[in-house]
């Protein structure tokens, strides 16, 4: 799935690598963000079945009304967040990301990646047929 503003000059990228439906309900992903100054990939982020389905939900109501913030985070404590969000009151929308990493050789260092930009409102539905696609 492949969420890309307007000028086709920045895009993130959610691919399901792994899934757990065993012990957990959860899919891994992988996630490639492009920007003008940013080209990152990043491997395995593991995010639970029942956080796409709610914020699949929550993104139907966000399109339909075109005000508030919705998120989706992952399993790790601050590892993954990505949200879509109203930017203004005609109903134009923001997406941003922010991947966080610990960096285990050096004691309190972490890697992090925090972006965003504007989204074509129209490509909600799309991005919620990527979700469902990615979960299942």
């Amino acid at each position: 799935m492949k969420i890309i503003n307007e000028y086709k000059t920045h895009w993130i990228e959610l691919e399901k690598s792994e899934e757990e439906n065993y012990y957990y309900l959860s899919v891994g992903i992988s996630v490639q963000i492009k920007t003008k100054q940013l080209n990152c990939f990043f491997e395995t982020i593991w995010i639970e079945q029942d956080q796409i389905d709610s914020f699949i939900t929550a993104l139907q109501a966000l399109d339909e009304k075109r005000v508030g913030k919705v998120e989706l985070k992952g399993m790790s404590p601050d590892a993954f967040s990505l949200s879509i969000q109203a930017i203004d009151e005609r109903g134009h929308l923001a997406v941003g990301i922010c991947i966080e990493s610990p960096i285990y050789i050096v004691a309190g260092m972490k890697e992090r990646v925090l972006t965003g930009f504007e989204i074509d409102p129209t490509s909600i539905p799309e991005i919620i047929t990527g979700l469902k696609k990615i979960k299942n």
